[in-house]
């Protein structure tokens, strides 16, 4: 897998904040994500694997099965005092 791969993730809170969710949004997509908003606390980022990387402070390692993150992934976008996760879905669908 090269730097140039593109990989999907899921960007969850795990309380509904609106303005946030969108101030991020808007965050990650000006850093270079294609960013899909997913239910009312979610989104669906798709970029590139080392900008996964950098954005979120932990190398993705890539199986037969699905990518992960080999840390818990954690970014300085988001405040310190909010609660989310951020994961590689199964299937990519809508919460």
């Amino acid at each position: 897998m090269t730097d140039a791969t593109e990989v999907t993730f899921r960007l969850a809170l795990l309380k509904r904040d609106p303005d946030l969710l969108a101030d991020t949004a808007k965050a990650l997509t000006d850093i270079g994500f294609d960013v899909n908003f997913d239910g009312s606390r979610g989104l669906m980022l798709t970029g590139p694997k080392s900008l996964a990387e950098q954005i979120f402070s932990s190398n993705i390692e890539v199986d037969d099965v699905a990518p992960r993150f080999e840390e818990e992934p954690r970014t300085n976008l988001l405040p310190d005092s909010v609660k989310y996760t951020v994961y590689f879905p199964s299937k990519p669908t809508s919460f």
